[in-house]
């Protein structure tokens, strides 16, 4: 199942990303010791969540297939809105 949503950011939330992102770019130029620390953080966490998502992936797959459900079938027994 493919699906893409678009999420329209304002101008305040692109800025802080950007600037997130550009902090952490010059911390590595630096050679900043918090951010080798950052790196081996970012990299545990990677691991793991794999071996949560190896974990509990059948389970996940089954919730995420009955949560589709009941959400199309939420859309599909509203009653349309009008005067009565």
């Amino acid at each position: 199942m493919k699906s893409s949503t678009t999420v329209r950011i304002g101008k305040a939330q692109k800025l802080r990303t950007l600037g997130a992102g550009m902090a952490i770019r010059l911390a590595k130029e630096n050679n900043d010791p918090l951010y080798s620390r950052y790196k081996k953080m970012r990299l545990l966490y990677k691991l793991l969540k794999q071996q949560l998502i190896r974990k509990y992936k059948a389970k996940g797959m089954l919730a995420a297939k009955q949560a589709v459900i009941m959400a199309t079938k939420a859309k599909t027994t509203k009653k349309p809105s009008g005067k009565k």
